[in-house]
C-alpha cells in the first residue's frame, strides 16, 4: 500500500471516529496526538539502535567466551581428532592390503613361478658333440653337451672369485646407516609403521629425521628405494620428492602409517 492509501485510510477513520463518537474536546486530541508522536519517537529510537546494541552484546559474549578456552585442551582435541582420523586411515589401508596389494603379489609370484618353470629343464635337444675331445656325433639334451664340455680347471674358481669380489663391492657401496633410535618417553619420538606386503613394520625415529631416514629404513626391509617408496594414506600422497623434509614439517607426531608401494 503506498502513502496515498495510508493517508486515506487513515482519514477515514478519523472522519468515522468524529460521526460514531461525535467531536472530541479539542484539548483530548491535542493530549492523544503529542502522547503519539512521542510514543512514535520512542518506538523509532529503540529500532535503528537497538539491533547495533544486541549486536556488541553479543560479540562481546562471543570474545569473553573465546578468552576462557584452554590452548591445552584445544591442542589435546585436535591431537585426539588427528588420532581418530589415523585409525580410520589405518583401517583404510588394512582393507586396501587385502583387497589389492596381497593379490597383486601372489600374482607376481606366480608369474614368477612359471617363467622359472618354463626356463628350467633342456633347453634344446638335439645333436651335440664333445667340445674339447672327440668329433663324434650324439643325440642327447643340453645337460649332456654340458656334462661333456672339456673346461680349464681353474676357470670356475676365478668365476667365483670374481663375483665374490662385485658382491663385496656392492655391499660396501650400499651400507645404509639409521640414526639411533630414540626411547619411547623422549617427546620428540615418532613411530613410523611401514605396511609393506609383508606385513607392518615399525620403528621409532626422532622428529627431527627426514624422509630419507624411513626411506633407508624401508630399504633395510628388502624394498629398494629404485622400485619402491613411502606414501601416506589418506590423501594418498608420495614422498619420493620429499626427502630432505623432516618428520616435524610433514607433522608425523606420535604415529604414523605410511604404505611400501611400487614407483609406477
Amino acid at each position: 500500500m503506498d502513502s496515498y492509501g495510508v493517508t486515506l485510510l487513515l482519514v477515514s477513520a478519523a472522519f468515522a471516529g468524529i460521526y460514531f463518537l461525535g467531536l472530541p474536546n479539542p484539548y483530548t486530541l491535542l493530549e492523544l496526538f503529542v502522547k503519539f508522536i512521542l510514543l512514535l519517537g520512542v518506538a523509532t529510537f529503540f529500532i535503528q539502535n537497538g539491533a547495533s546494541w544486541l549486536k556488541k552484546w553479543q560479540q562481546s559474549k562471543r570474545n569473553s567466551e573465546n578468552s576462557d578456552i584452554d590452548p591445552n585442551k584445544y591442542e589435546s582435541k585436535e591431537r585426539r581428532y588427528k588420532e581418530k582420523i589415523q585409525e580410520e586411515h589405518l583401517k583404510k589401508t588394512e582393507s586396501y592390503k587385502t583387497r589389492i596389494l596381497i593379490p597383486r603379489e601372489e600374482k607376481k609370484e606366480k608369474m614368477k613361478e612359471e617363467e622359472f618353470l618354463r626356463f628350467q629343464g633342456p633347453a634344446w635337444k638335439g645333436e651335440s658333440h664333445e667340445l674339447g675331445g672327440s668329433r663324434q656325433s650324439r643325440d642327447g639334451t643340453s645337460e649332456d653337451a654340458a656334462r661333456n664340455r672339456i673346461l680349464p680347471e681353474n676357470i670356475n674358481q676365478d668365476a667365483a672369485e670374481r663375483a665374490r669380489q662385485k658382491i663385496n663391492q656392492r655391499r660396501k657401496k650400499h651400507t645404509i646407516e639409521l640414526p639411533e633410535e630414540p626411547e619411547e618417553e623422549n617427546p620428540n619420538c615418532t613411530t613410523v609403521c611401514l605396511r609393506t606386503p609383508l606385513g607392518l613394520k615399525q620403528r621409532r625415529f626422532d622428529r627431527e629425521n627426514t624422509i630419507q631416514n624411513v626411506l633407508d629404513y624401508m630399504t633395510s626391509l628388502g624394498f629398494s628405494q629404485r622400485h619402491y617408496t613411502v606414501s601416506t594414506s589418506y590423501p594418498r600422497q608420495s614422498l619420493q620428492e620429499q626427502r630432505e623434509t623432516t618428520l616435524a614439517e610433514m607433522g608425523f607426531y606420535s604415529k604414523i602409517v605410511l604404505n611400501v608401494e611400487e614407483i609406477e
